[in-house]
């Protein structure tokens, strides 16, 4: 699957922890503030920041603040070699 969006997450809402396989994700936030577990490790990240989880990785999102959090998403498979 590839898929490149916009993604509201409302305050209190959260997309769940998953892992990746045979692809990786990008997330960048375009505002609000996200609560990320990228492998386990907390994370926080803001407006202009960027979170990448590799092929074979798991992250998780979660909005914690007080306005929707708006992030892009982007997911790629890896170039072949």
């Amino acid at each position: 699957m590839c898929l490149f969006q916009i993604i509201i997450v409302p305050p209190g809402a959260s997309i769940g922890y998953h892992e990746h396989h045979g692809e990786f994700e990008a997330y960048y936030v375009l505002s609000g503030e996200a609560t990320i577990s990228d492998n386990g490790e907390e994370k926080f990240l803001r407006a202009g920041d960027m979170n990448l989880c590799l092929d074979g990785s798991g992250h998780g999102t979660e909005n914690r603040g007080s306005e929707d959090l708006v992030i892009i998403a982007l997911i790629m498979k890896p170039l072949a070699e």
